[in-house]
């Protein structure tokens, strides 16, 4: 192949990667553009990003070798670094939902130093003159632009730029968002979303942070246990989307271990690349903080809820979201809130930060299209720009195996009805099994022994018995005395041997079989025989009725 004219992008760390691969699009179909990709020096969140470099396929070249290299058209996500020794082209896009954050003080933490573009001579209070990368110390170098174009999603960007950097303002672009382009085309399939997740029919609540002490998590990091310790898991699930900054600032696996108990608990952690966008699609409501993705659920109409807001640059569209969003509650409970949110029309109510976070609803990758190849003097091609939806593959880390659980139940014996409802046991604030209608259940792993040895209820995989489930319950029940139930599942049926007691077999679809396997402990916990469940009951378990098949073995 012989192509005609290269592409660098220009890469600061992960989350600049996900808004590059966000307009590859642009240059799909044509062998006249080599694309070649390298990661700048000046950013101090590296954790990931040589992975993701690899992850785009393209050709990677070091920072010090791709500043010596001519190349037609570079494209960056951020403005920090010494862009202005690229011998190319220069486009500077934004990687967020617009200019919404002022630059980051240094209590921050490790991504505070001095990042300006070859102005480190200006003094640290021009820092409050303007949004991040949309004021003088990010946009000139010796007063003149270090772009050809800085790329803006919204009309009110280009006058603040007129206004405000007036040398910089013939090199605005006014070309929408790709990002928010994307997650509109993925709406359609928000059903796709919720099988990838596991959502069934429970509602999604989705918390997200960004990155400083006065973020969502920053503010209140035991949020999210709080939620769970409140929530049924037969109701909600709870997902986390976090800042890449937190996550490669951290590590990957210290979050893990922060919220091990909330994983465990049912929790997922949504993926940084695409994940989060299909956990938007996929949400019922939305509890975040001034980051992009509280600003892009309200965009699609997600009822979104305030946990954490610091200062913003006014007429934004996080600006809007902060002056219209109902704001979470100090402390629990919670629900009151997120029901009130949920009843609201957030279409409606969001109205502005839709209109303010895009001047070119899917039109972005078209125009960026033109601009990309107006700079590097080539005939753009003819055909439609692809807009693909997300993944919905790998989208999300979770628990791999079942929970501990502190059930409530009741027995009406006349209706023939047990009535369950669950709460995750290990992030409760206080033990609950001093409650005569409380049992514990929980999975034969579950690697809280205090939790494991006081279930009534234990479940296994269904490999774990082997060919000897009869020695398989023998020895639960030998190594649990104070476990009433040991249950095997097997698809939509789980078989559950009573300590003393009959072996009965119930079927119901949609019911974890965790769940199924508390409704004997419950009808015998209420002294009747469990014998009697046969040929079935009503099982209502977070307000939504199951009938379950019930057959008996021997005693």
């Amino acid at each position: 192949m012989a192509p005609q004219r290269s592409v660098l992008l220009v890469a600061h760390n992960v989350t600049t990667v996900n808004r590059l691969l966000d307009v590859l699009p642009a240059f799909e179909n044509d062998p006249r553009i080599q694309l070649v990709v390298t990661a700048i020096d000046a950013d101090p969140f590296q954790d990931g990003l040589a992975k993701a470099l690899i992850g785009t396929g393209l050709i990677t070249i070091p920072w010090e070798q791709a500043k010596n290299t001519p190349f037609d058209l570079a494209i960056s996500a951020s403005n920090h670094g010494d862009l202005a020794d690229i011998p190319a082209r220069r486009v500077i896009l934004s990687h967020g939902i617009g200019y919404t954050k002022y630059p980051p003080t240094r209590d921050q933490g490790p991504g505070t130093r001095d990042q300006g573009p070859g102005t480190r001579d200006q003094g640290p209070g021009t820092r409050d003159q303007g949004p991040f990368g949309l004021s003088p110390e990010w946009l000139l170098s010796g007063g003149v632009p270090i772009a050809d174009a800085f790329v803006l999603s919204h009309t009110d960007q280009l006058r603040l730029l007129e206004e405000t950097v007036p040398a910089a303002a013939p090199t605005g672009v006014v070309a929408g968002d790709p990002c928010l382009d994307r997650i509109q085309a993925s709406l359609p399939l928000r059903q796709r979303y919720r099988a990838a997740l596991g959502i069934g029919d429970r509602a999604l609540v989705l918390l997200t942070s960004t990155w400083s002490r006065r973020s969502l998590l920053g503010a209140r990091p035991n949020l999210p246990r709080e939620l769970l310790s409140e929530l049924s898991p037969d109701s909600h699930v709870v997902a986390l989307v976090l800042h890449p900054n937190i996550t490669h600032g951290q590590g990957a696996a210290s979050v893990r271990q922060w919220y091990a108990d909330c994983l465990r608990s049912g929790m997922l952690i949504l993926d940084e690349v695409d994940g989060w966008r299909a956990g938007l699609v996929a949400a019922d409501v939305v509890i975040g903080d001034v980051g992009s993705v509280s600003g892009y659920g309200a965009a699609i109409g997600r009822p979104t809820l305030i946990g954490a807001f610091d200062k913003v640059p006014p007429n934004t569209a996080i600006a809007a979201l902060g002056a219209i969003a109902p704001r979470l509650p100090l402390h629990g409970p919670y629900m009151p809130a997120i029901a009130t949110a949920s009843a609201t029309s957030a279409s409606e109510l969001f109205a502005p930060v839709t209109e303010l976070a895009t001047s070119a609803p899917g039109e972005s990758l078209s125009l960026l299209r033109t601009c990309f190849y107006e700079l590097m003097d080539l005939t753009e091609p003819k055909h439609e720009v692809a807009i693909a939806p997300v993944s919905s593959i790998d989208i999300a880390t979770r628990y791999d195996g079942a929970g501990a659980h502190f059930v409530h139940h009741e027995v009406d014996v006349e209706r023939r009805l047990v009535r369950l409802s669950r709460r995750p046991a290990e992030v409760q604030r206080s033990g609950r099994d001093d409650d005569t209608d409380l049992h514990l259940s929980s999975s034969v792993d579950y690697p809280i022994r205090s939790l494991r040895t006081g279930s009534a209820v234990l479940t296994c995989r269904p490999e774990d018995p082997g060919t000897d489930r009869e020695g398989w319950h023998q020895n639960v029940f030998a190594r649990h005395p104070r476990c009433s139930v040991s249950a095997v599942p097997a698809g939509e049926t789980v078989i559950a041997q009573l300590r003393s007691g009959p072996t009965l077999t119930l079927t119901a679809p949609a019911v974890p079989p965790e769940v199924l396997a508390s409704i004997p402990h419950a009808w015998r916990a209420a002294g009747l025989d469990p014998l009697e469940l046969a040929p079935g009951v009503l099982l209502v378990l977070s307000g939504n009725e199951h009938q379950v098949a019930v057959t008996a073995g021997p005693r």
